[in-house]
């Protein structure tokens, strides 16, 4: 018996190691930059935000996107890294619900679902104060 629960002890350890280093694999390329990023410094930042692509189903979970606005593009970095040039945007609108808020980005690129679904604000009680935000930057530049 306390044999038995040393080796299920250590089995989970050793999972909880694994997941620790898989996140962490993830957060470093999450965080890493494109070319067109270095030395340029971000208008607005969001290192905390999840989202989805088009109607797709599938959702990246809280804090697994990276969004960050400069003077000319929009970079969204995740599991995927998304560069979006003003001319790619075809408008932008937050959409409101009970506990919620998203922030649509309607573009243009076809290799892309549309729109891009981004919930930036991470308690439900400053819901929409980053969406509106970024909204604002985004608008300012299309």
């Amino acid at each position: 018996m306390y044999i038995h629960f040393i080796f299920n002890s250590i089995e989970l350890l050793a999972f909880g190691l694994v997941c620790i280093i898989v996140i962490f694999l993830f957060w470093l390329r999450m965080n890493s930059r494109l070319e067109e990023e270095k030395n340029k410094k971000a208008i607005y930042e969001n290192f905390f935000c999840s989202g989805r692509l088009g109607s797709s189903l599938f959702s990246f979970f809280r804090g697994s996107l990276r969004v960050s606005i400069y003077e000319e593009f929009i970079i969204i970095s995740g599991p995927r890294k998304i560069l979006l040039r003003w001319s790619d945007i075809g408008s932008v609108e937050v959409k409101r619900y009970w506990l919620s808020q998203e922030l649509f980005i309607y573009h243009k690129k076809k290799d892309l679902g549309s729109p891009i679904i981004l919930m930036l604000s991470f308690f439900s009680f400053t819901s929409g104060r980053e969406e509106d935000k970024a909204r604002r930057i985004i608008q300012s530049h299309i």
